[in-house]
C-alpha cells in the first residue's frame, strides 16, 4: 500500500480499469498535471484517457496565442459542436461509455453532462466532476444555469473542489461531505532557470539600466482583469516613485489596453505572450505581481518565483485567491486607483517589506506543489472506484 492513497497496488490478475476525463480546451498549464496524472494512475491498475475539444476553426490561432490549446501525443482532440440557446455537445458519448469512470468540468453548458447523469442512472460510468463549484464571476450567481451547475455537481459521485473554500461552501449548499475533496488546484512549477546572460538580455532589450523598480503583470487580457484600473495607477504611482517600470505580458481583447499605455508612456512595456525561458527571465527582473482585478492560477505562477501578489477586493476573483494572506505573501488593497498606487509605491520601494512578502510566498508555493494536487486527484479516483466495485 502506498503511503497517502489507502490504496493498495493491483495484481497482475485484477482487470485493469480506465478513467475518462472530458476538457473542453487543453490549456498548457494543464499539461503537467495531465502527464503526472496519468503516470501515477498507471502505478494503482488505472488507464487514462484525456478527451479535449477544439474551438471553432477560425478561432484556433487565438487560442493558442493565449495558451490555451496545447497538444499531447496521447491526449484525444475532438470538435465541438454548438447546438441551440447556448449548450454545446461533445461528440464523445460513445468513447467514454467504455471506461469505468469519467470526469466532466462543472458546466451547465455541455449537453454530455447531462447525457452521462442519465447514462450513470442506468449503470453506466461512475462520474465525478471538478471545477469552482459556481461561476465566480456570475452577476446573478441565483439564475437557472447556476442553479443547474450546483444540481448537477451534487448528483454526481464525487466533486473535485479547487480549493477549500470552495468545498466548504458546496457543503453549506448541500454537497455531502463525504463526496467532495479539495483538489488544490495549482500549477507546475517552472523548471527553467534563466542565466545572468538571459536576463542582461532582457534589460537591454528593455532599456533597463538596473536600478528600476520593476512590477509585473502576466495573464490574460480580458475586462475581468481590469487593466485599465492597472494603468492607471501605475501611472500615478511612476508620478510619485519614477524609477518604477510596468511590464505588461498576456494576450487577449483587452491588450490594445496595453499597447497603448506603452506608446504613451516610456515606462510601460507590452511584452505579448511569454512563456518558456522568456517567461522565467521576465520574472525573475520583476519585484512582485500585480494583477488588480480576477485573480486565478497566476497567484501559483507568482508564489513559486517568489514573487508576492498585489490585488484588489474584488468580488469576483477565482478560488484560487484563497491563496492570498494579506501581508504575509501579498497584498490586498481596495478597488480604487489611489489605493493600488499606493501599494505598488511601498512594495516598489520598501525592500524590507517585499523581502518578508518574497519569503511568504515562497513558503506558500512549498504546500502547492503539482505532486500534492496529483495525490488528491488520484485518491479520490481510487475512491470512487472502488465503490463502483462494492455490491
Amino acid at each position: 500500500m502506498e503511503r497517502g492513497t489507502g490504496q493498495a497496488r493491483p495484481s497482475a490478475a485484477e482487470r485493469r480499469r480506465t478513467v475518462a476525463i472530458v476538457q473542453p480546451r487543453l490549456p498548457h498549464y494543464r499539461v503537467p498535471f495531465f502527464v503526472r496524472l496519468r503516470s501515477h494512475l498507471d502505478e494503482y491498475g488505472v488507464s487514462l484517457r484525456l478527451l479535449y475539444g477544439l474551438p471553432h476553426a477560425h478561432h484556433e490561432e487565438a487560442y493558442r496565442r493565449a495558451g490555451l490549446l496545447a497538444e499531447l501525443p496521447w491526449a484525444e482532440p475532438f470538435r465541438e459542436r454548438y447546438l441551440p440557446f447556448g449548450f454545446v455537445w461533445q461528440p464523445v458519448l460513445v468513447e467514454v461509455m467504455k471506461t469505468d469512470l469519467v470526469v466532466v468540468e462543472g458546466a451547465s453548458r455541455p449537453a454530455l453532462n447531462y447525457a452521462l447523469h442519465l447514462a450513470r442512472t442506468f449503470g453506466g460510468p461512475r462520474l465525478v466532476t471538478w471545477g469552482h463549484g459556481w461561476n465566480h464571476q456570475a452577476t446573478r450567481p441565483r439564475r437557472a444555469s447556476e442553479r443547474l451547475k450546483l444540481w448537477l455537481g451534487r448528483h454526481c459521485d464525487a466533486y473535485f473542489a479547487y480549493t477549500e473554500p470552495v468545498r466548504d461552501r458546496l457543503i453549506e449548499l448541500g454537497y455531502d461531505s463525504r463526496r467532495v475533496t479539495n483538489v488544490q488546484n495549482t500549477v507546475a512549477t517552472p523548471e527553467l532557470k534563466p542565466t545572468a546572460a538571459e536576463v542582461q538580455q532582457l534589460e537591454n532589450e528593455l532599456g533597463l539600466t538596473g536600478g528600476e523598480r520593476v512590477v509585473l503583470f502576466c495573464g490574460r487580457m480580458y475586462p475581468e482583469k481590469q487593466l485599465g484600473l492597472l494603468i492607471e495607477a501605475a501611472r500615478r504611482a511612476h508620478a510619485r516613485l519614477p524609477s518604477l517600470v510596468l511590464l505588461l505580458a498576456g494576450a487577449g481583447p483587452d491588450e490594445a489596453l496595453a499597447r497603448e499605455a506603452a506608446r504613451q508612456d516610456e515606462f510601460v512595456h507590452y511584452l505579448g505572450p511569454i512563456s518558456g525561458r522568456r517567461k522565467a527571465g521576465v520574472f525573475r527582473l520583476a519585484r512582485f505581481l500585480v494583477v488588480p482585478g480576477l485573480v486565478g492560477l497566476a497567484i501559483v505562477d507568482a508564489f513559486h518565483a517568489g514573487l508576492p501578489l498585489v490585488t484588489v477586493r474584488y468580488p469576483h476573483h477565482s478560488p484560487e485567491i484563497a491563496y492570498l494572506c494579506p501581508g504575509e505573501n501579498g497584498l490586498l488593497v481596495a478597488q480604487e486607483a489611489e489605493a493600488l498606487a499606493d501599494a505598488l509605491v511601498q512594495l516598489a520601494s520598501d525592500d524590507v517589506l517585499l523581502s518578508r512578502l518574497r519569503a511568504g510566498a515562497l513558503a506558500t508555493a512549498e504546500g502547492l506543489g503539482m505532486d500534492e494536487m496529483v495525490r488528491r486527484f488520484t485518491e479520490g479516483l481510487l475512491r470512487v472506484l472502488e465503490q463502483s466495485n462494492q455490491p
